[in-house]
């Protein structure tokens, strides 16, 4: 991975959410690489405009692929995938009131081009204190289970930053055999569970079914990009304690812990 940050303006928007843009489209050229290659990433100013660009070497998109790639729920994963990193991402950019682009062809790799507005005068001037950050509550010890490294990792940076203790699993199946494991030790059961909706193999909904099962008192988080879309009926039907949504503030995060542990 190569980066190459030139000298840009500042923009006017939210750190996390353009994080979790700029996460998405790493992961998404990480994915174009299945036999490894490059990843590079710049930014540079254009007029009136800051460009972000993510760039690999991968094996490229089609003209129909490029196309429909920000279209909810469309996905070239297969199983693997919800369709909905790259159109959250879009709609995110969009509402900073900037662009995402993407030029493509196969086996040419791909570039993803962020375009956000400088910030005006008036923006930089803006008096507004940033709020204090959330009581992380009691310490708790929490089960973290995504499929994606970097959620995994930007969780444990979070809650342990915080004072919880926080172990991590990849899959639905490792997570509840981490949570049985726990259980069966008395010392070492968790708090809290916080599991990615979208998992391969065991999916959330399975995942809060069976910590559930196992004891039903431990509240469990579902973490999930979805939003709006996610199912409603579904939801009222699940045992699941609470929803957080991605993209996700730290704030947001400690505040929902913070409840859910005091609950239990």
């Amino acid at each position: 991975m190569q980066v190459q940050a030139g000298e840009v303006p500042p923009v006017n928007g939210n750190a996390s959410e353009l994080g979790e843009v700029l996460m998405n489209l790493i992961l998404n050229a990480a994915d174009a690489l299945p036999a490894g290659g490059n990843i590079s990433i710049g930014s540079r100013a254009e007029g009136d405009w800051v460009l972000v660009e993510v760039k690999d070497d991968g094996v490229g998109m089609n003209g129909e692929v490029a196309r429909r790639v920000f279209d909810p729920f469309f996905t070239t994963k297969g199983a693997e995938g919800v369709g909905l990193g790259l159109s959250v991402a879009y709609g995110i950019v969009a509402r900073h009131g900037g662009e995402l682009l993407v030029e493509s062809s196969p086996g040419a790799g791909s570039t993803f081009t962020i375009r956000l507005p400088v910030a005006t005068v008036m923006d930089l001037k803006s008096d507004r204190q940033p709020e204090p950050l959330a009581d992380p509550g009691r310490p708790a010890r929490i089960l973290v289970i995504d499929d994606v490294e970097m959620i995994r990792s930007l969780l444990t940076v979070v809650l342990e930053g915080a004072g919880h203790t926080v172990v991590t699993a990849g899959s639905g199946n490792e997570g509840l055999e981490s949570f049985r494991h726990g259980l069966a030790n008395g010392a070492g059961a968790y708090d809290l569970v916080m599991t990615d909706l979208g998992i391969p193999g065991l999916s959330g909904w399975d995942v809060v079914d069976g910590v559930k099962r196992l004891s039903p008192e431990t509240p469990v988080i579902l973490i999930t990009g979805w939003g709006d879309q996610l199912d409603r009926e579904r939801m009222q039907e699940s045992r699941a304690d609470a929803v957080l949504a991605k993209p996700f503030e730290t704030r947001e995060v400690l505040d929902l812990v913070a409840r859910s542990v005091s609950r239990s």
